[in-house]
């Protein structure tokens, strides 16, 4: 029976950290993997072999075990007591030993690395069987071995483009996957896409989701909150005093004209119903569009209007000579 070098499988030194070991595996299982080698025998073997390491090496009592077994029985910290494991060598050479607590209390080999009669097969070599196969892990363990890393992703959008739905190409996995985006999603909105994540360590397992964060990028006319939007128009002084017109640029790209009653408070916010966004979970329907008035004073005012002017300004005082 063949020893099985995980560290070199993976690529990783004896005293690599969890994380790291994480990063080879899924280097490795990306590029390896059967869906992406389809009738590559050689790649599948390549690809149980790093499944076959990633489930030991993740797994702290599956590695503790299986670094006895590698340093040849010298474990931190441990007694031993001599033990010829036949010509079956390992990376760190000599013999294997039983494991002492320090109390004269010895483990037989099926305490120290399993029981050897167990095994669930699942592709798995003899080796991994012999010494790990009776090392069952908790359902939401192999629950979680069996199904793929979720991957997460983050994507940039215009105010505009959350108003009429958009798509964006990203990579994933070294394969390109269109995001189709809805009228109306939100900045922040977790969306997740089954079945786009790592593919699953074992062949035939579920792989994990994506999730792509949505971050919308600030306008330089509109304001959201929740459904609404909220923006500000400048209305000639004129305009204010008398009354009229007034043209408000919409998000969707249009203008429509309102009323401006006359002599209307400077900062007056007018309510404009159904001109929001549209509603994620019902595109239908639509938040609405909130316009703060601004005054905007003329600069360019003739002799004459100046006059005029200063002649209604006169007019005024007589009746409101408080406001003199």
């Amino acid at each position: 029976m063949q020893f099985k070098d995980y560290y070199k499988i993976l690529g990783v030194k004896p005293d690599a950290s969890a994380d790291e070991i994480k990063k080879a595996y899924r280097r490795l299982a990306l590029q390896y993997h059967p869906d992406r080698n389809p009738g590559d025998k050689k790649a599948e073997e390549k690809f149980k072999d790093i499944a076959e390491a990633y489930d030991v090496l993740s797994d702290p009592e599956k590695r503790k075990k299986y670094d006895m077994i590698y340093n040849g029985g010298r474990g931190p910290g441990a007694g031993f007591g001599g033990f010829d494991f036949g010509g079956f060598g390992s990376p760190g050479g000599g013999k294997y030993y039983y494991y002492s607590t320090g109390a004269d209390e010895d483990f037989d080999l099926g305490d120290l690395f399993g029981n050897f009669n167990f095994g669930s097969g699942g592709g798995f070599s003899e080796f991994f069987k012999q010494f790990f196969g009776g090392m069952g892990r908790s359902k939401k363990s192999q629950q979680k071995s069996t199904k793929g890393e979720d991957l997460h992703a983050r994507i940039e959008i215009t105010l505009s483009e959350a108003y009429t739905g958009t798509e964006r190409i990203i990579m994933v996995n070294g394969q390109k996957l269109r995001i189709k985006l809805k009228p109306g999603v939100r900045h922040n909105q977790l969306l997740r896409i089954k079945g786009k994540g790592m593919p699953s360590p074992h062949p035939g397992g579920q792989p994990g989701d994506l999730y792509v964060r949505v971050e919308i990028l600030p306008h330089p006319y509109f304001r959201r909150e929740g459904d609404d939007l909220y923006t500000e128009v400048e209305v000639n002084v004129f305009k204010v005093l008398l009354g009229g017109k007034a043209k408000i640029r919409t998000l969707k790209g249009t203008e429509v004209k309102v009323s401006i009653p006359p002599g209307i408070p400077y900062g007056h916010t007018l309510r404009l119903r159904g001109l929001g966004m549209p509603n994620y979970d019902h595109p239908h329907r639509h938040g609405d569009l909130y316009v703060k008035v601004k005054y905007k004073v003329p600069k360019d005012l003739t002799p004459d209007e100046k006059k005029m002017i200063e002649q209604a300004w006169n007019s005024y005082k007589t009746r409101h000579p408080e406001e003199d």
